[in-house]
């Protein structure tokens, strides 16, 4: 089964957690929030996966899913790889498909209703995984287009490169 990449308006942090923004999403994860919503607990996984989109591009995915779901992909172009340098230290990842939660706060949506149930999956150990990243980009054999945006990669992902070679 072939999955559409969605990839995200907007991506923030916080304390703990990464921020996306994917609003395409609400209604193709209604009936997930519905269960949450009903206290039901999902077992989910997800992994990070380094693709080779062309010769000379590179997306980052990541590959969630669910019983009984049909799972969503993120994708991550080269331009967002900034946020790998968060990743490595954030625990979670926090995906919101509302922007009125961005656009209002969270606060106010808490505090105005009662029956607050908000569009929005919670990724715990999200960093768990990009290991997996820097072996892929390891095993490659880049060409001199190719070679520039895995060292781009190495350098985001700089911290757990920097660990990788520390605990060896």
């Amino acid at each position: 089964m072939t999955k559409e990449v969605i990839f995200p308006e907007f991506i923030a942090e916080s304390d703990e957690a990464l921020v996306l923004v994917l609003p395409t999403l609400k209604d193709e994860l209604s009936d997930l929030f519905a269960k949450f919503h009903n206290g039901e607990e999902i077992s989910y996984w997800f992994s990070w996966e380094l693709v080779m989109v062309d010769p000379d591009q590179f997306l980052i995915v990541l590959d969630i899913d669910w019983e009984e779901g049909t799972g969503i992909v993120v994708g991550f172009t080269p331009e967002m790889w900034e946020i790998f340098r968060t990743v490595t230290s954030k625990q979670h990842l926090l995906l919101m498909c509302d922007w009125e939660l961005v656009m209002n706060g969270l606060a106010e949506d808490i505090n105005s209703r009662d029956d607050f149930k908000p569009y929005t999956l919670l990724i715990r150990d999200v960093n768990q995984g990009l290991w997996k990243l820097l072996e892929q980009a390891e095993e490659l054999e880049p060409d001199e287009q190719q070679k520039e945006i895995v060292d781009y990669l190495f350098e985001v992902l700089g911290k757990l490169y920097k660990q990788k070679y520390l605990l060896h």
